[in-house]
């Protein structure tokens, strides 16, 4: 299980029901503007660096930096972008393609690896815990 950017745009996309192009073009529409905050945010948060985030959506490095911190100031102030960011990393999720409780464990290992790595990230590693959990829960409870 390996996450990319292309994982994260396809949530984005899905999510805020927007079309690739417009992410990675000029478009500064609200939807578009908070899609490339959750992709930024994400694939930082994956070890993903700011540069290679910045060549994919077509923006530049401190575009991206600046998106990282929209997010942070949104998830802070905004209720319904907090409760998008749930949405979001659902739909984030389910791009991963994650079928078998060996691909859990595999996101679950990757997620621990990004923790040591990434110490103050801990917000985006709670919430996908969270959400790991649960599903493991559910999907795997005997």
């Amino acid at each position: 299980m390996k996450v990319t950017i292309e994982s994260a745009i396809e949530a984005a996309v899905l999510l805020y029901e927007v079309e690739r192009e417009q992410i990675i073009g000029d478009n500064s529409d609200r939807p578009v503007v908070e899609a490339r905050a959750q992709i930024s945010a994400i694939c930082y948060a994956n070890g993903i660096k700011q540069k290679d985030i910045a060549k994919e959506l077509n923006k530049t490095s401190p575009s991206v930096g600046h998106y990282r911190i929209l997010h942070s100031n949104l998830m802070e102030t905004s209720q319904e972008y907090r409760d998008k960011r749930s949405e979001y990393l659902w739909k984030f999720i389910d791009t991963l393609g994650l079928q078998n409780q060996r691909d859990w464990e595999e996101f679950y290992h990757h997620l621990v690896q990004l923790r040591e790595s990434h110490p103050n990230d801990l917000e985006f590693f709670y919430e996908i815990f969270l959400l790991v959990k649960s599903e493991e829960d559910n999907k795997f409870a005997e």
